[in-house]
């Protein structure tokens, strides 16, 4: 077990420092359709910050890797979600999809792209960081904590953790490589241009990669949904994006186990959208909601340093990344309401946000092997926020005499900046042959102060919210073939800048919000048990968990109206609770044929109030898939099938009834390699045709694309 320990050591120094030639070509020359890869037995960093297989990290994590990303091709790195058990995802479209894990979305699932985050601190709660800024292309692997990981990574990790990992710069045997591809959908008559070259001179490895992609506004099919019926379909609009993105990094190899690099990374994206279809499909005089946004421009430049087997007192790996990042971005929010006593008379607002968001941050991270049998990692990260943005909302209203046109401006958000730091430490140790015992502890010191800002009558306030989070994880041998696995960690959240402050109408047309600057932090307590088996043929896991939020933020109404319109506030409530059991298998029938499948339950509650639905994701998930995979490698197919269980009871009702259906969906894939370098890939998409929503799009309705048909076309040089 000890010379266990000193080899993942190893292993991991080895791809920290240099990213081995192996990893490097995988993720530009091809990759055998044959290779033998699973969710249980992919490679991940992000659980415990040491490279481990899925199967002895102790910890629910789910590895995407680089053949599935290939396969699936997918718009947006959320699509794949859907797929994954214990995962959800919210939005439409291939550039506002974003991650739900075990029914917490949003500012409650941290998105992070090669360790450092992306979250930041001018989001709603339930709208996080779309996936849609890291080109899918990119991406060597995608991997996700299911569960609290606050220790590791601070504030927003309540609910998980996804982290983009993307292909570094080459280091190693000279020379250039890379790829071109193009892909065409009929939804949305979509299609993408993406391509990459990488080189390395001596110690220099240089990576330059790009894409573009035009997508229209896709059609949902005629059906039946609960209690809503389209006749003739309908158009999902501003349910596409014209985008873009451009990756540049650069790579020098200092030593055997050593390297700097500096990355540029920039997308921007115009007319992306939540998404909605025409109000006559609900009924007469239906409000209409519009949200999009008509452009929005995302950079950041990350400088960084990685060494192993630096033999000091104090470390014997380290890793460093400093960021700047800016995010620039217009919301526009349309709410039509028609007056149904007064033919032809209507109410309409426009709202006009822009918003200026400037981060800069650091991470330091270090591992020193202080025994045989135990690892330690330890480390700082901090970072400050800048958020600036203007507001202007235009009030129209028709038909009941003289038209009325009032106009307001000033931001409904203050100026503010925000400052972060963590330190945390964690140790990995064999307690026993058979045993391993991963502890960890981090101390949070979030301060926060929003300004005087012009246009905005709030008093300027600050605040400084403290957190103190630990984690346990056992993970147990009973024989080479089955282990088990128990844990119990805190995670927390800081309120961001729009819970606090933001003050105005909200899109949706749900009412007004009040500002709340006293709101708690929200703190999350996890427990968790598992196993996990394998054998020749087969791999299977179970996890039964359930997570208490204290203080969790939710927004109620206030008890005030004036005329129809209802006050809303964002509150501390006690307590909010997400339970269920994940379950995942998968047999190898033969040596071309694999069958895989899994079954997820969520339950979510607020104790207060036990007939209150926390969370509109499904309350059962049934996947199963049947894969074909030609021995030589040459060609591959597969057919998959996702069943999502309906609600019955939900807070409110939605445009389809008091319920959230189920639905049942299925799709076929096929690739084939040609000439050696070319990959060609076919793709049906809800084969049957048939009218759903997913489940967090149900009460904002917005359906999914009709059957469509997808081919794609990829050579590697």
């Amino acid at each position: 077990m000890t010379r266990t320990i000193t080899h993942g050591v190893l292993a991991f120094t080895l791809w920290a420092a240099a990213p081995a030639a192996a990893q490097t070509r995988e993720g530009t020359h091809p990759v055998p359709d044959s290779a033998a890869t699973f969710l249980l037995d992919g490679l991940n960093v992000t659980a415990v910050r040491s490279l481990r297989s899925t199967y002895s990290t102790p910890a629910p994590v789910s590895v995407i890797d680089v053949r599935t990303l290939r396969r699936v091709a997918p718009a947006n790195a959320s699509d794949l979600f859907l797929r994954v058990p214990g995962m959800d995802a919210e939005g439409v479209g291939p550039a506002q999809r974003r991650p739900v894990i075990r029914g917490m979305r949003g500012q409650r699932v941290l998105l992070l792209e090669d360790g450092l985050r992306l979250n930041n601190v001018r989001r709603r709660v339930d709208s996080g960081e779309p996936t849609g800024l890291v080109w899918t292309s990119s991406v060597e692997r995608v991997e996700v904590v299911r569960g609290p990981a606050s220790v590791l990574y601070g504030s927003d990790a309540l609910g998980g953790v996804v982290n983009l990992v993307t292909r570094p710069a080459p280091a190693g045997v000279s020379g250039a490589h890379g790829f071109f591809e193009a892909g065409r959908r009929s939804e949305g008559e979509a299609y993408t241009l993406s391509g990459e070259i990488a080189s390395t001179t001596g110690p220099l490895g240089l990576r330059i990669a790009g894409g573009f992609r035009d997508t229209g506004s896709y059609r949902a099919p005629a059906g039946t949904f609960g209690t809503l019926t389209l006749n003739d379909g309908a158009e999902v609009f501003d349910s596409g994006v014209r985008d873009g993105s451009l990756r540049v990094e650069a790579r020098y190899t200092t030593g055997p186990r050593s390297s700097v690099f500096v990355r540029h990374e920039a997308y921007r994206s115009t007319d992306s959208g939540y998404g909605w279809i025409a109000p006559e499909n609900f009924g007469p005089d239906e409000a209409k909601t519009r949200l999009v946004w008509p452009d929005q421009d995302f950079a950041r430049t990350t400088f960084g340093v990685q060494g192993s087997g630096l033999d000091l007192r104090f470390a014997d790996d380290l890793e460093a990344s400093a960021y700047f990042q800016g995010n620039q971005r217009r919301f526009l929010t349309e709410v039509y309401v028609p007056a149904s006593t007064v033919p032809g008379a209507y109410t309409e607002v426009i709202s006009d946000n822009f918003t200026d968001l400037g981060s800069s941050g650091l991470r330091i991270e270090l591992r020193k092997l202080v025994h045989r049998d135990v690892l330690i990692t330890y480390g700082v990260d901090a970072y400050r926020d800048r958020s600036e943005g203007t507001d202007t909302t235009t009030t129209t209203v028709f038909g009941f005499g003289p038209t009325v046109v009032v106009g307001r401006g000033g931001p409904q958000v203050p100026d503010a900046r925000v400052r972060n730091l963590g330190v945390f430490a964690q140790s990995q140790w064999m307690a026993r042959p058979g045993t391993e015992i991963v502890a960890g502890v981090r101390y949070q010191d979030v301060t926060a102060k929003s300004l005087a800002t012009e246009g905005n009558d709030a008093t300027p306030r600050s605040y400084d919210d403290r957190n103190l989070v630990g984690s346990l994880n056992l993970l147990h041998d009973l024989g080479d073939s089955f282990k088990l696995l128990a844990s119990v960690g805190r995670g927390f959240r800081t309120p961001n800048l729009v819970e606090r402050f933001f003050t105005g109408y909200t899109g949706g047309n749900r009412g007004f919000w009040e500002a709340n600057p006293d709101l708690r932090p929200e703190v999350g307590l996890n427990l968790e048990v598992g196993a996990r088996a394998r054998g020749e043929r087969f791999r299977a896991e179970v996890f039964l968990f359930r997570n208490t939020l204290s203080d969790g933020i939710v927004l109620e109404p206030t008890g005030q109206t004036l005329g129809r319109t209802v006050f809303y506030r964002n509150v501390n409530v006690d307590e909010l609770r997400y339970q269920g059991v994940e379950l995942g298998a998968e047999v190898a029938l033969t040596r071309a044929f694999t069958l895989d499948g899994s079954w997820t339950v969520l339950a979510t509650e607020d104790r207060r109030d036990p007939t209150r639905v926390l969370a509109d994701s499904y309350p059962d998930k049934v996947l199963g898939s049947l894969r074909f995979d030609e021995p030589s490698g040459r060609g591959w197919a597969a057919y998959s099938v996702r069943r999502s269980g309906s609600r019955a009871t939900i807070a409110g009702t939605t445009p389809v009834g008091d319920t959230i259906p189920g639905f049942t969906v299925h799709e076929v894939r096929a690739g084939m390699r040609v000439a050696g370098r070319h990959h060609v890939g076919v793709a049906v998409e809800n084969l049957t045709d048939a009218l759903y929503a997913e489940a967090l799009n149900t009460g904002f309705f917005r359906p999914e694309p009709g059957r469509s048909f997808a081919v794609s076309w990829r050579v590697e040089f």
